[in-house]
């Protein structure tokens, strides 16, 4: 680490780390990570120096490059090890009978993985603009800060460079190698008010953050027959499923609708789209339908203090994100309870407000 002060107003530090990761082949397991960042306080200026709203001013910059092998421990996988060796596992079997003398079976060898030499650690390259601010003699105090996070060279099984008979389901094999191929981005500020005023003997403070992340799919391995399938392009927790248009009311609506390969269907089933209208509704048809995550996070507190008692109140919320009606609260089983939700399921007596 270097860093320098000059005047007590502008700061600059270098900051970086040579790092080793056994989780990589021998000759890119050694990884030189660098980080930058700039500051200056704008207050010091004589500008600002006598100001009678601003008490303290700053302003920094700071980038940097981050070698990890963070993603390679998330692989399942060997828990990351070994990622750029082939790996050869005992998987599926045959078995053949001699003459009556009972049942025999012969275990299968088959490849996880080919091997990748050229294997090496994900990037993440980040780049941070921030202001921080007390004014009317402490009493306003502001943060915020905007980001921008590129990962590069996220490793996974790529598939779409190489020929399918690479893949088999039985027995179960892949010669698919581990390589640095995804990529993706993540965008968005965070910001955070303070107040504080005495009244009396009464302190009052009261506040607001919150967060903002956007996120992209900038390259991913994929090999869709419908581009709208495609998760490049789209944001990182984006949810694919199939999208409804109401309820099938009878029979004949049944038979003039594109077949769905879901199972048998009778009248109050969803009705899918056919999103690629090949009259065939299967896992073609999925599209996006929202997103995990609720991209803007926020917190609001307020207190007040008096002698030795203290009263504070918090709230916080989540906005943007798609919710899953997935748990048993939301579904009928057996004597379980259920939501009132329920009330509202389709049958031939409310067919017409069902929701």
């Amino acid at each position: 680490q270097l860093g320098y002060n000059y005047n007590n107003k502008y700061y600059f530090d270098f900051s970086g780390a040579l790092i080793n990761s056994t989780r990589l082949p021998k000759n890119n397991r050694a990884a030189f990570s660098p980080t930058l960042n700039l500051g200056w306080i704008m207050s010091e200026e004589d500008f600002m120096k006598n100001s009678s709203v601003v008490d303290m001013l700053k302003v920094s910059a700071s980038a940097g490059i981050i070698n990890t092998d963070t993603d390679l421990v998330n692989i399942e996988s060997q828990s990351g090890y070994y990622l750029y060796d082939p790996v050869y596992k005992s998987s599926g079997y045959f078995s053949w009978r001699d003459s009556g003398e009972g049942s025999y079976v012969n275990q299968a060898t088959t490849i996880q993985q080919s091997q990748n030499k050229m294997l090496k650690y994900a990037t993440r390259k980040e780049v941070n603009f921030s202001v921080e601010a007390l004014m009317l003699d402490g009493s306003l105090g502001v943060k915020a800060t905007a980001f921008l996070i590129k990962k590069d060279g996220i490793p996974v099984q790529v598939r779409s460079i190489y020929p399918s008979l690479f893949l088999s389901y039985y027995p179960e094999k892949s010669f698919y190698p581990y390589m640095n191929y995804d990529v993706t981005r993540y965008s968005g500020f965070d910001f955070q008010i303070d107040y504080k005023k005495q009244i009396g003997q009464v302190l009052l403070e009261a506040g607001v953050s919150g967060t903002f992340v956007s996120t992209k799919v900038l390259k991913r391995d994929e090999l869709y027959a419908d581009s709208y399938q495609n998760r490049q392009g789209k944001p990182v927790d984006a949810i694919f499923g199939l999208k409804n248009s109401g309820f099938f009311m009878d029979n004949d609506q049944i038979n003039q609708s594109s077949a769905q390969k879901f199972g048998e269907l009778r009248p109050g089933d969803i009705r899918y789209i056919d999103q690629n209208d090949d009259k065939i509704i299967d896992d073609r048809d999925e599209v996006m339908l929202g997103k995990w995550n609720a991209p803007f996070n926020f917190g609001v507190h307020l207190s007040a203090t008096w002698n030795n008692f203290s009263l504070y109140a918090f709230l916080n919320g989540q906005f943007g994100g798609t919710g899953v009606k997935n748990s048993e609260y939301y579904w009928v089983y057996g004597d379980r309870k259920y939501s009132e939700l329920v009330r509202d399921s389709w049958t031939e007596s409310n067919k017409q407000t069902a929701k």
